[in-house]
């Protein structure tokens, strides 16, 4: 049933078009109500949600724990200005955060959206960088995405996201090949170290399990460590985008631990409030932190270190140590399920870690063929039964179009639930 009034409906009735501004120019399917891992809509549709919400519902949308922290939120003073003031809430969350992630003396930036989180470490790299690489310029990996920011666009090598606003970019910004593809470490390596010598780049930007645009790729271990060691050579800032493959996402608390980096700048969002209040926080290392100016001002927005976000981040990280070991049972159980579950269908090849993974498909299999995108057919078949995934596409090295499907399943799923997912993905696919 709809929550409307009367007269607001008759008002879009008669509009014709709804007044909300969407992402996409298709009018979108509407939810009403969502319960468990599950996303109604206002025909009574249900999906499982599987994809958490893009990463950030990872505790579904009925969790105990997260209902309790928002009752207690009458309580939380609702809004601090933050240039002015502090809050209890925030003060805690950063303690939390840095206790989580075991990362000792970090200090901790909060801002609203894991695009600003970045934008902020980008800020902070440019005013703590050498006076010959104060220059605002930047390094990234081709097929990475940071954000729907000018500032993260510019930074990303996601082509499709950034086509429609090329002209606003900035054009000082340096895209290197990943080791993705085939390409060799070592030549990738090699193309970080050009670039450093021959720009004056102040921070590279690395997704250690890169997301969606890259089909869930996780970066070899050989290859993140050279790049923080050419970092460290040659005086350039190493932000870690953990926005995605944070808490727990692909495995540890950070996928950077996994190949023993050490960022200067690590940023994380999605999973922090498990979905329930918009908020992201850049990780400020030591190495940084003895390098900012002494008057020195990090521009920032009026909900950045809100309290009743704080509030919820601290039940949403709780919750998820309380569930560590869960989770990576529910990870071998999703890989085994990938592995035995999805042959002999479209799948070309499966390419994950953790809880997180994109499905190639393969473009010539009979339900795409004549098809423009087999992403897009993919994700409509999948809702159909009922399951919601996000579909992705990739222009490769070789000029080929990548085309993939993602999941990434809340924490709090049931093996059942996952089995159930898995079969639902499956059919689609037949």
């Amino acid at each position: 049933m709809s929550t409307l009034m009367p007269q607001t409906m008759g008002l879009l009735q008669q509009r014709g078009e709804p007044a909300l501004l969407g992402r996409t120019p298709e009018k979108l399917p509407s939810i009403e109500s969502a319960f468990g891992i599950y996303l109604v809509d206002d025909l009574g549709n249900q999906f499982i949600d599987g994809i958490s919400g893009a990463y950030a519902a990872v505790l579904g949308y009925s969790h105990p724990a997260m209902r309790a922290a928002l009752a207690d939120c009458g309580s939380v003073v609702p809004f601090v200005h933050n240039a002015r003031f502090s809050n209890i809430w925030a003060d805690e969350l950063a303690e939390k955060l840095t206790e989580h992630f075991v990362l000792p003396d970090h200090r901790v930036y909060f801002s609203v959206s894991g695009a600003d989180g970045l934008e902020a470490a980008m800020r902070i790299s440019h005013v703590c960088a050498p006076p010959e690489r104060k220059t605002g310029t930047f390094c990234s990996l081709r097929f990475s995405y940071h954000g729907a920011t000018l500032g993260g666009l510019s930074a990303s090598g996601h082509l499709k996201a950034r086509q429609d606003y090329v002209g606003a970019l900035k054009t000082d910004s340096v895209l290197v090949p990943a080791p993705l593809d085939g390409a060799s470490i070592e030549d990738c390596l090699s193309a970080v170290e050009q670039a450093i010598r021959e720009k004056p780049i102040c921070a590279m930007i690395v997704e250690p399990v890169m997301g969606n645009a890259a089909g869930s790729a996780p970066l070899p271990t050989e290859y993140l460590v050279g790049v923080q060691q050419l970092c460290t050579a040659h005086g350039v800032g190493l932000i870690a985008d953990e926005i995605t493959s944070g808490f727990g996402r692909t495995g540890p608390a950070l996928a950077s631990k996994l190949a023993g980096l050490s960022p200067d700048i690590t940023v994380v969002g999605k999973a922090l409030t498990a979905g329930y209040f918009p908020i992201s926080a850049a990780l400020v290392s030591p190495s940084i932190l003895e390098r900012l100016p002494l008057r020195f001002t990090l521009l920032g927005h009026s909900h950045s270190a809100q309290p009743i976000g704080a509030r919820l981040g601290l039940a949403a990280v709780n919750e998820i140590e309380r569930l560590r070991p869960r989770i990576d049972e529910l990870a071998a159980h999703l890989n085994a399920l990938l592995t035995d579950g999805l042959k002999g269908s479209a799948v070309v090849e499966i390419q994950g870690r953790g809880l997180l993974y994109s499905i190639k498909l393969d473009p010539s299999y009979r339900i795409f063929q004549g098809r423009v995108s087999p992403s897009t057919i993919a994700y409509e078949r999948a809702l159909k039964e009922g399951l919601l995934t996000m579909p992705g596409s990739r222009l490769t090295d070789s000029g080929t179009t990548e085309e993939h499907l993602t999941i990434a399943p809340a924490y709090s799923m049931t093996d059942g639930e996952l089995e159930e997912m898995i079969t639902r993905l499956a059919r689609a696919l037949e």
